[in-house]
């Protein structure tokens, strides 16, 4: 069983407009899927966003 700590952080697509809009962290950039929260710390979303996303119910 793999466990997915989210820490109460859910991001949606309007969420992910605004931090693509930002040039300092925290950011997103949509062409590397690639979460920048400070100078030194980075997380990949490719693998997990498309599903996340996808249970997004508005």
């Amino acid at each position: 069983m793999k466990k997915i700590d989210l820490e109460n952080h859910f991001y949606n697509s309007y969420i992910l407009d605004v931090l693509e809009k930002r040039t300092v962290p925290p950011c997103y950039d949509a062409k590397t899927q690639i979460f920048k929260f400070t100078q030194y710390d980075k997380v990949s979303s490719a693998a997990i966003m498309s599903p996340l996303l996808d249970n997004i119910q508005y």
